[in-house]
């Protein structure tokens, strides 16, 4: 079970919220657990197998799945994800971070980086 603290669901409820389905989640004020945020009884998906939460890694590293939809499909956090990459010794998906710039940011780039 995730545990995190009430400022940090405070935070990011939003993200809590579409990760439920992951399972529970103990919320804790001042180092003790203070309240559980579980997924209702009609919105709980089946639990993944380590054979499909592989298959959802390794298409992230591959990078043809985000890491948003990893969070929505497993209930992992980004830390989570980066540490199962580590544990089933895959790579970091590649990024190229040029497809969002605007033509003010790509002129600046190419003209350090060309």
């Amino acid at each position: 079970m995730r545990t995190i603290s009430a400022t940090e669901a405070k935070n990011k409820f939003g993200h809590l919220m579409s990760s439920i389905s992951g399972g529970s989640i103990a919320i804790t004020k001042n180092g003790k657990i203070a309240a559980y945020l579980t997924p209702s009884q009609n919105n709980i998906k089946q639990t993944l197998a380590d054979q499909q939460i592989d298959k959802i890694l390794s298409d992230y590293s591959s990078g043809n799945v985000t890491h948003r939809n990893i969070e929505e499909l497993t209930g992992l956090w980004f830390s989570d994800i980066l540490a199962e990459l580590k544990r089933r010794g895959l790579a970091l998906p590649k990024v190229d971070s040029k497809v969002h710039y605007n033509e003010k940011q790509l002129s600046l780039y190419n003209s350090i980086f060309s």
